[in-house]
């Protein structure tokens, strides 16, 4: 369980930690920065103000795991961690094959950027 804790939290930590905001927000309106706070929110909005499509599976997948690793990597583990953990099926399932499935979805986000930003859809200012 603690391997998969710390394999959690660094893939976090590279996925949406190292989002880089201040290049996000350089993507989204001026009247849409107020309230936005944390990168993913600021990912989702700078990729719906490039009029990228499709994007909600990969945002929620990120939500799905920032919510993992807050839940029991960054925290206790209680009653937020077994409902994620269950979105997840840590528990009907080996944490090897868990993880595996985690990283197929992060591979698939990942793919997903890169073909957005392969495509010209994302122009900075």
């Amino acid at each position: 369980q603690r391997e998969f804790d710390e394999l959690v939290l660094s893939l976090t930590k590279i996925l949406i930690d190292s989002l880089n905001e201040k290049s996000l927000n350089k993507l989204i309106p001026t009247e849409q920065l107020d309230g936005l706070k944390g990168g993913i929110a600021r990912l989702e909005t700078a990729l719906s103000a490039c009029c990228v499509e499709d994007i909600v599976k990969y945002i929620s997948f990120l939500r799905r795991l920032q919510s993992l690793r807050s839940s029991s990597a960054a925290h206790r583990k209680g009653r937020n961690y077994q409902k994620i953990a269950d979105v997840f099926g840590v528990e009907s399932q080996s944490l090897r094959s868990v993880f595996s499935e985690i990283l197929r979805q992060a591979l698939a986000v990942l793919d997903f950027f890169i073909t957005v930003v392969r495509s010209g859809r994302i122009k900075g200012s």
